[in-house]
C-alpha cells in the first residue's frame, strides 16, 4: 500500500511539472527545480563574501575564518579590539542594490509571499550555530491589515523550511509598541529615532529570552536601526546572545 501511494506521488509530480513546469522565480526562464533561478540571474545577484570582516572589509585570516564561536563577531582582531560593545553587526547574504531590491520589494510591497521561500535558501545555515531561537523583527498590526503578513517571518519560517536542522521559529518574542513611518528617503539619525524604544518584549516571553541565544531575522538591513532596536530588547529581557541576519545589505560607500 505505502509502495502504491509513493508511486501515486511520483506521478502526481510529474503531471504537475508538465502542467507547470518551473521557471525561474525572477524572469521566468525554465528552470530544474521550484523556488529556483536561473544562472543569468543568479549571476546578476551580488552575493557578499563570508570571509571579510564586517567592520574594515579585510579580508579574514584563516584562524578568524575557521572561529565559529560567535558568527555575529566575525570581524578582524584589530577591529575586535577597537568594536564597542553596543555596536551592531548585520550578517548578509546579498547585497541590496537595483537588482535585488525589486524582487525583494515584491515580497515587501506587491503581496507576493512566495519570495519569501525563494530568498529563505540564500541564508547560510552555519549562521544559526549555537542558537536557541529564531524571532522575526515584529511588524505592527496597522501596517498587517495592508501588507496581511510579515515577509520576516515568512522568511524565518522558510530558513526552517529549507534547513530543518536550525532552530524554532518563535513569532512572538518580539512586539512593536507603536506604529513607526516607513524608513525609505531617511538619513541614519532620522532612522534610529524613527525606531527608537518602538520594539519590545511582552512579559509573557521573558522567561523565554532569559539566558538564550537568539537570532533576528529581517529582510534589508539599511543603517541597521530597527534591528538595532531589536537587539536591545532582547538584551534588555536577559538575552545571553543577540545575532542579527538580513536576507540584504545595502553597500557600504566605495564597495
Amino acid at each position: 500500500m505505502t509502495k502504491l501511494l509513493i508511486n501515486i506521488l511520483f506521478a502526481l509530480n510529474k503531471i504537475k511539472n508538465v502542467i507547470f513546469p518551473p521557471v525561474c522565480s525572477f524572469c521566468g526562464t525554465e528552470t530544474e527545480d521550484y523556488y529556483a533561478i536561473c544562472p543569468r540571474c543568479w549571476l546578476s545577484l551580488r552575493f557578499i563574501n563570508r570571509n571579510i570582516c564586517r567592520i574594515c572589509g579585510c579580508l579574514l585570516k584563516r584562524s578568524e575564518q575557521e572561529d565559529k564561536t560567535s558568527p555575529s563577531a566575525q570581524c578582524c582582531s584589530e577591529c575586535s579590539k577597537l568594536r564597542n560593545s553596543s555596536d551592531i553587526t548585520v550578517l548578509a547574504s546579498i547585497v541590496y542594490d537595483d537588482f535585488s531590491k525589486q524582487f525583494i520589494l515584491r515580497l515587501k510591497d506587491k503581496n507576493e509571499p512566495h519570495f519569501a521561500l525563494v530568498f529563505a535558501k540564500f541564508f547560510h545555515e552555519h549562521d544559526f550555530d549555537g542558537i536557541d531561537y529564531i524571532v522575526p523583527v515584529p511588524i505592527h498590526s496597522r501596517r498587517l491589515l495592508t501588507r496581511t503578513y510579515n515577509q520576516s517571518a515568512l522568511l524565518a519560517l522558510g530558513i526552517k523550511c529549507w534547513y530543518p536542522k536550525c532552530p524554532e521559529v518563535n513569532l512572538h518574542v518580539l512586539i512593536r509598541n507603536r506604529y513607526t513611518p516607513k524608513q525609505k528617503g531617511k538619513d541614519t539619525v532620522e532612522r534610529a529615532k524613527n525606531v527608537q524604544d518602538c520594539i519590545s518584549v511582552p512579559s509573557r516571553m521573558r522567561n523565554l529570552v532569559k539566558g538564550k541565544r537568539i537570532a533576528v531575522v529581517d529582510d534589508v538591513a539599511a543603517s541597521g536601526a530597527t534591528l538595532a532596536e531589536c537587539k536591545k530588547a532582547l538584551e534588555q529581557a536577559g538575552a545571553l546572545e543577540v545575532r542579527c541576519i538580513a536576507l540584504a545589505k545595502t553597500a557600504r560607500a566605495g564597495a
